[in-house]
């Protein structure tokens, strides 16, 4: 057995250098350092941060290690911020090149738009290049919705009709087509504008599963990809009435509170221009009281007194006209007593002297109209 076992190792050498490799090792009592790993551009990259990133990516004169030191950022954030713009716009490139194909048969040549968007990070022809969009379907008449329909009897019902006129009609705001986000068809809703750049934030329904999510994108108007923001980055913009009433005036911490509010604002115009529609009755008896209740919050942060009756002038106090001639009678039949001078602070011990201990000099007034003397008027003559 010896002597095969022998033969096997001079055959192959390379075994006895494999074996020792396969045996594992005891476990470490204090295992080494983690192994730094890239982190994700979403987690504490800000707007201005990521968009300085990717216009400076376009440059082909800035690396990445350039671009770290500019930003004071560490090499691998921005490195995992342009590969997931990357990511992210590949797949823009594949989805576009389907609308183009569904547009050039529903469209046609003749109505077919053009969008100028970005299509990669590293090419800047790409970038420049002229993408066909879908054309959004006719937008059903907002009398005809019978969602609004039913939140406006809702509302009758409660009393709290006039509410609803403390924020603009439907007509009033504005909505924009888009043909980025496949995920969210019902367009997308102008809320304000960015504070540092001046670009237009933009709101989004994305229908799910349980709910509708309403989602925020800050967007330019020369092909800038879309920078996703948070409740609480839109709180600190240049927000739109009424949408900028839906939470306290500093903005600077929102609660859930806040951002349903704001939510379910939101979500009321796209109910009422018929884009979106709620699901079940339960969906919208749950939508009619949240709505009722941001409604009533709106029109105390705006410091309206619309969802008030109306005041009757007749119960409203009226001047009432007197003779003067009564009023000089009055003064003269009342009686006014003189009041008495301030005294001076005495000691506790001190006692007033009684009208037999009256000091040598003064004597007591016998008629009939004159006043006792006060402690006053005992002190003065002190």
């Amino acid at each position: 057995m010896f002597n095969r076992l022998g033969e096997l190792l001079g055959k192959y050498p390379s075994y006895c250098y494999r074996m020792p490799k396969t045996v594992r090792g005891p476990r470490r009592r204090h295992p080494g350092p983690p192994i730094p790993q890239a982190c994700h551009p979403g987690t504490h990259l800000t707007y201005e941060q990521r968009r300085r990133i990717h216009s400076l990516s376009h440059q082909s004169s800035t690396s990445q290690r350039k671009i770290a030191s500019l930003l004071s950022l560490p090499r691998t954030t921005v490195q995992s911020a342009i590969y997931s713009m990357e990511e992210r716009c590949s797949t823009q490139e594949k989805r576009t090149g389907i609308y183009e194909h569904i547009a050039s048969h529903a469209v046609g040549t003749n109505g077919s738009a053009a969008l100028r968007t970005v299509c990669s990070t590293t090419s800047r022809a790409s970038h420049d290049r002229l993408v066909t969009t879908i054309p959004q379907s006719p937008i059903p008449n907002p009398n005809q919705s019978s969602d609004q329909n039913s939140v406006r009897e809702y509302l009758n019902s409660r009393g709290t009709r006039s509410l609803l006129d403390n924020i603009p009609a439907p007509d009033q705001v504005r909505f924009d087509d888009q043909g980025v986000l496949h995920n969210a068809p019902h367009g997308r809703l102008l809320i304000g504008h960015h504070k540092a750049t001046g670009d237009a934030i933009y709101a989004y329904i994305r229908p799910s599963s349980a709910s509708q999510r309403v989602v925020f994108s800050a967007e330019d108007t020369r092909g800038q990809p879309i920078v996703g923001i948070s409740h609480g980055d839109v709180a600190r913009q240049r927000v739109r009435y009424p949408f900028n009433m839906t939470f306290p005036k500093d903005g600077r911490c929102l609660g859930r509170a806040d951002k349903a509010r704001l939510a379910i604002v939101i979500r009321w115009y796209f109910i009422a221009t018929g884009r979106t529609k709620l699901r079940s009755p339960k969906s919208l008896q749950t939508f009619c009281k949240q709505f009722r209740s941001a409604l009533r919050y709106v029109a105390n942060r705006s410091d309206s007194i619309a969802g008030q009756p109306p005041q009757n002038p007749s119960g409203q106090a009226r001047r009432t006209q007197v003779d003067e001639s009564d009023i000089q009678s009055a003064l003269l039949a009342t009686k006014f007593s003189p009041s008495p001078s301030p005294t001076r602070l005495v000691k506790q011990s001190h006692r007033w002297p009684s009208p037999s201990e009256e000091p040598l000099g003064i004597e007591k007034s016998t008629s009939a109209g004159s006043l006792p003397s006060s402690p006053a008027t005992c002190l003065s003559r002190r």
